[in-house]
């Protein structure tokens, strides 16, 4: 029995010697990275890449081995991974880079790199309103152009918005740095100025008010005129040919007017030129004031003496030397287009074309010869004229009207007639048979300082100014009668 006992014990501690012996034998775990991996090697900034490498244990037994993931050299992440002796496990890092460019990652010594693109990134310029200025109802063309300064294609959605309407709305794809035109065609029915805007870039549009719509404008602004300074100019031809002869007068009437309209006062400088058959050149220089009814000027005609001369006005006279009333006046039963705008001595102006009707026309050249009877000849009677050679005329008015204030700011007139001795004979007139007569009469009127102070005041002495005399008509003899 004792033998037995001793042989088991020391089989047991043969065993147990041998199993030590074995353990300490066996390699210590051992690790090797390889096969990095970067899926996919390029991003878009904000997007996520998947960045693996392969831990293979080469030692005799099972270890855990910590994976450091380095981004740009900054330590970015770390896992823990068991692997057992003779076995390769995959260890995985997910990675989100929002700065673009490219970027250097590493795990345990093993580098690569990846890039991360720029997203799709839209810039709107060149933002183009074609017209900038149109009639209500016109069509418009808004253009802008869409560039991608991002590294990859994306689409824009391009809102085209007029004031605090979107007016449409259209996806515009771009490629990566490439640029697209986006184009817009609508209509705006209200007049007015509006912001356009497409993404940051702003243009501006406006709507004109229509044609009768100025007109009324005007029309009212001419109520809160108290003063104003005005020129004016007027010339008239007249050429009378016949039985072998010819006859010319020519006259040209230039007018720097200051106006108080409230207390009813004009200012008036006047430079005349006459031309006439046998007379030859007059000039003559004239200063004039229209206080209510009472009218007083001093003319200077050389080798003339010098003298103030007045006359009572009859009734109506004052509403009549309103040259821009009657102005206003014509746009009354008229046809009226509206051309475009234009700048009038920095002010910005609606120009019209006027059609009048010939009476408010022939009122209105009656009343552009401002005082010209006080040269001592009536002028022309157009009212006459349009009676006799009406079918004959041609006129033509053009108005520009100051946007915002609508105070007339130009007015163009021209009236121009040619008759023939066929044409003298429909009308029963008998001429010699080469006759011919032309009349042409232009009137051009600029206006502003409005509502400014002005001072009208009649200078000394004018009070004791002499009666002025009778004009008296000198018609135009007709070669041929």
């Amino acid at each position: 029995m004792k033998r037995r006992g001793i042989a088991v014990f020391f089989l047991i501690a043969f065993v147990l010697v041998a199993s030590i012996g074995l353990a300490a034998c066996k390699k210590p775990a051992e690790f090797e990275v390889s096969s990095l991996k970067i899926t996919p090697s390029e991003v878009v900034a904000g997007e996520s890449i998947v960045i693996t490498a392969d831990v293979a244990n080469i030692g005799g037994t099972e270890g855990t081995y910590v994976a450091t993931l380095r981004v740009n050299g900054m330590e970015a992440a770390t896992k823990e991974v068991v692997v057992a002796p003779g076995v390769t496990e995959t260890v995985s890092f997910t990675l989100v880079e929002e700065t673009p460019g490219t970027h250097t990652v590493g795990v345990n010594g093993l580098t690569g790199t990846f890039k991360a693109l720029k997203p799709a990134k839209f810039e709107v310029s060149s933002l183009l309103v074609i017209p900038s200025e149109a009639g209500a109802g016109e069509t418009i063309t808004v253009k802008a152009e869409i560039t991608n300064v991002g590294e990859v294609e994306g689409t824009y959605s391009a809102s085209l918005t007029v004031g605090e309407r979107v007016v449409e709305t259209k996806e515009v794809t771009v490629g990566a740095g490439g640029s697209e035109t986006v184009s817009f065609t609508m209509t705006q029915d209200t007049a007015g100025t509006y912001d356009v805007t497409l993404g940051n870039a702003l243009a501006t549009l406006e709507i004109w008010p229509s044609p009768a719509e100025i007109a009324g404008y005007a029309q009212q602004s001419w109520q809160g005129v108290k003063t104003y300074q005005a020129d004016m100019a007027v010339i008239m031809n007249m050429m009378v040919k016949g039985a072998g002869r010819a006859f010319e007068w020519k006259m040209q009437m230039d007018y720097d007017i200051t106006v108080d309209k409230e207390a009813k006062q004009m200012k008036a400088i006047i430079a005349v030129i006459a031309e006439a058959p046998q007379e030859g050149t007059a000039q003559a220089t004239m200063e004039c004031y229209l206080l209510g009814d009472m009218f007083y000027a001093k003319v200077e005609v050389p080798g003339e003496p010098v003298s103030w001369q007045k006359a009572e006005t009859p009734a109506g006279t004052w509403e009549t030397a309103q040259l821009i009333q009657q102005q206003v006046n014509i746009l009354e039963g008229a046809e009226i287009n509206l051309l475009g705008t234009e700048e009038m001595e920095g002010v910005d102006c609606y120009v019209l074309e006027v059609i009048p009707t010939t009476e408010k026309f022939l009122e209105a050249m009656q009343a552009q010869q401002l005082f010209g009877e006080q040269l001592g000849q009536e002028p022309p009677d157009l009212t006459t004229l349009s009676s006799l050679f009406g079918e004959f005329m041609n006129i033509s008015v053009g108005q520009w009207v100051a946007k915002g204030t609508y105070f007339l700011r130009k007015a163009e007139m021209a009236l121009d007639c040619f008759l023939t001795a066929d044409d003298f004979k429909e009308l029963g007139l008998p001429v010699a048979a080469d006759f011919e007569l032309a009349i042409e009469m232009t009137f051009c009127l600029t206006a502003g300082n409005y509502n400014q102070p002005v001072s009208v005041e009649l200078p000394p002495g004018a009070e004791a100014a002499t009666p002025f005399p009778t004009p008296t008509a000198a018609p135009p003899p007709i070669p041929g009668e």
